[in-house]
């Protein structure tokens, strides 16, 4: 029993620690939890129970109840193969009618839930105009951000047999406008080798063919749009000053970095909190440290790999991975070095105070798993299954047990 479990764990860690796999994984869920929780708003704003948003059938029936269509929508929907799918199309597109949207808002609930079902949950319908703007700007940062991340991601160093992009890049270089564009790897010169386009191939961008990029986006923004020059040019020079402090802050950070990285004082004291006998454990928290003296993700595992690798050995390096990597993640969230964190805060007003104030009682219960999961997989991973068992009940007592006290504290102050 042991050896089948020691097997299936092992398989699992595998599978959650391979990139083309685990990274749809987690973009999947992300967007179920957001449609499930819209839906849900939806639900308790018509008068259903909420609870209906997490169970499949019984949706499509509480979709088909607040459509007010005739039953064979619905039989016809859930239980035909081809043309089902259209009845259960169109049976969101009267319900979006019920919901004082179009037909066409309903084809959007039902092709592309993530987007619209939000829209529907958490705006009012009185204002069209205004909304299906913003529908329009949210779907265009979208397009305009997976983009992004598809032109800048090092496709090709990463997932080695993904060759989709190259493919695609030897294909533009096929077409006569775009032959001497496109830059390495689609177009490279014979004789010398370099590169004979002017624009980076998708997967090779850096961050100022990005900056560039958004500067011509923008550029056309004003011109397809009412926006006047004389009225854009002092709106982006108000958000450049309200930047400037984050960017003062960002160079500090960077000093920072800079300091703990070139130094060694970051792996210094990594490796004097991380031991051998308590692998996970220790590697949790001196990846909470060096995390937040070293806020960048790529500085973080170059240097601090040593002594992570000498608590991993060969034998638990999966568990180890998911630990740092967690941790790190986590630590981003409560991190005053965090720069995505900082620039969040001052965009929405909020002091940092204020925020570590209320995000802590998020983060210790979380953080009680982060540590927690890569122990048990530890332990599974050497066998020590009692051991193991015990742990995960001693967790999950301590993750509830810190629940409930922050219940009863914030309570005890709301009486306050």
């Amino acid at each position: 029993m042991a050896t089948v479990l020691h097997n299936v764990m092992t398989t699992i860690l595998h599978i959650l620690t391979t990139p083309s796999i685990i990274i749809p994984i987690i973009i999947s869920l992300v967007l179920l939890v957001l449609i499930i929780l819209s839906t849900w708003k939806v639900f308790i704003k018509n008068g259903k129970p909420g609870w209906a948003a997490i169970i499949p059938i019984y949706r499509e029936i509480v979709i088909w109840q607040l459509s007010e269509l005739p039953l064979k929508y619905l039989l016809l929907g859930l239980l035909l193969p081809v043309i089902g799918p259209f009845y259960m199309m169109s049976t969101y597109m009267y319900f979006a009618q019920k919901q004082n949207r179009s037909r066409w808002f309903g084809f959007g609930l039902y092709a592309l839930p993530f987007i619209f079902m939000p829209i529907l949950a958490y705006t009012d319908a009185k204002d069209k105009k205004k909304q299906e703007s913003a529908l329009l700007c949210g779907i265009f940062l979208l397009v305009l951000s997976i983009f992004i991340i598809v032109a800048i991601v090092p496709w090709n160093s990463l997932f080695p047999k993904f060759t989709l992009f190259d493919k695609f890049n030897e294909w533009l270089a096929t077409i006569d406008v775009f032959k001497n564009l496109i830059a390495e790897p689609a177009v490279t010169e014979t004789a010398t080798a370099t590169p004979s386009g002017i624009l980076p191939a998708l997967g090779n961008w850096q961050m100022l063919d990005v900056s560039v990029f958004l500067l011509l986006i923008s550029g056309l923004v004003i011109v397809f749009s009412k926006e006047k020059v004389n009225d854009f040019i002092p709106e982006i020079s108000d958000k450049v000053k309200k930047a400037l402090p984050i960017a003062l802050v960002s160079v500090l950070v960077s000093l920072v970095l800079i300091v703990i990285v070139t130094s060694g004082v970051g792996v210094t004291i990594v490796n004097f909190i991380t031991k051998p006998k308590l692998a996970t454990i220790s590697s949790s928290f001196g990846g909470l440290i060096g995390s937040i003296t070293t806020a960048d993700f790529y500085y973080y595992l170059s240097t601090l790999y040593v002594p992570f690798k000498a608590v991993a050995g060969s034998d638990y390096s999966v568990a180890i991975a998911i630990s740092v990597q967690a941790i790190f993640y986590l630590a981003m969230i409560i991190a005053p070095t965090s720069v995505g964190l900082l620039i969040g805060l001052r965009a929405l007003d909020i002091p940092y105070g204020s925020w570590l104030k209320y995000i802590l009682k998020v983060f210790l219960p979380i953080l009680v798993l982060v540590i927690a999961v890569p122990y048990v997989m530890y332990l599974v991973i050497a066998k020590k299954i009692l051991l193991a068992v015990l742990v995960s009940i001693i967790s999950i007592a301590l993750f509830i047990g810190i629940i409930v006290a922050i219940y009863a504290v914030n309570k005890l102050l709301s009486k306050k």
